[in-house]
């Protein structure tokens, strides 16, 4: 077998940072890469900026789940062990990788048998509908200040957090539409399972967000103006923060309003025009 060619870097006397393999110069981000990988024991200040970014990128990859060498949301192992893998699920950190794709039921069978991530969202796909505390537990994981509602009905397209979501997908009048969600990133997650743990990381996001700006938050309260699609019967909604010079960031709407919340602590004042589907209600204490 090959041994792995050794990475060189070397700076320059204009302070560049460059990365050699067998005499040839590598592109910034693969030679910083592979350097990284070789060289993972370094003392930290021994390793350039960009290459403790590798660095923290690579030990974050490592220390994932996996699903054929592709990194996956611990939640998919959650809601697996949840719907009766078990067994599987407690030897899964002696996995190679950790890896998903590996996973083996009692009898030595492979899990996932065709070797496809999609079997994994189809199969959450399936017991979600038939199991309605199903992705309750899914999405109450990990939510900070989740407060139960209870909703009979969705007025004018708007609901209020992911946990109606769930309720609406099961009410009779769209029991048969399908979710598709565009992510803080633009990507759209398609059906039921990714479209709905896009919204539940959407609410974390920013959670974490409004607590970083304003430590006295005492509720927020997410209202989804849903879109349509009737002939292709679909569910759509947009999590993508609006860009513009003219907009205000959450960041700053949150410090505004927190100001104006001191004149007046009965409010409960509404931050919209950030994001596209999203108006976001707030409460200080």
């Amino acid at each position: 077998m090959a041994k792995n060619k050794i990475i060189k870097r070397i700076v320059t006397k204009a302070g560049q940072v460059r990365y050699y393999s067998d005499g040839k110069r590598l592109k910034d981000k693969t030679g910083k890469s592979k350097f990284v990988r070789q060289n993972k024991t370094l003392p930290i200040q021994d390793y350039t900026p960009g290459e403790l970014r590798s660095l923290k990128a690579l030990k974050t990859y490592q220390d994932s789940y996996k699903f054929n060498g592709v990194s996956i949301k611990k939640i998919y192992v959650e809601l697996l062990a949840k719907m009766g893998f078990k067994d599987a699920i407690k030897n899964i950190n002696k996995l190679k990788d950790k890896d998903l794709s590996n996973l083996k039921d009692k009898n030595g069978n492979k899990v996932f048998p065709k070797g496809y991530f999609e079997e994994v969202l189809r199969m959450i796909d399936a017991r979600a509908k038939v199991d309605r505390s199903f992705f309750t537990f899914a999405t109450k994981k990990g939510m900070p200040g989740y407060r139960d509602r209870d909703f009979d009905t969705f007025k004018d397209n708007r609901v209020q957090s992911v946990i109606d979501f769930i309720e609406l997908l099961n009410s009779e009048n769209f029991k048969n539409y399908k979710l598709e969600v565009t992510d803080t990133q633009g990507d759209a997650q398609y059906g039921r399972t990714a479209g709905l743990l896009a919204i539940r990381d959407f609410e974390i996001l920013v959670a974490e967000r409004v607590k970083s700006v304003a430590k006295n938050i005492a509720l927020i309260q997410f209202n989804y103006n849903y879109r349509l699609d009737i002939k292709a019967k679909t569910i759509l909604l947009d999590l993508r923060e609006k860009i513009g010079v003219e907009n205000e960031t959450l960041e700053e709407q949150v410090k505004r309003l927190q100001n104006e919340n001191s004149t007046n602590s009965k409010d409960k004042p509404e931050i919209n025009n950030v994001f596209n589907d999203v108006e976001i209600t707030l409460m200080f204490s």
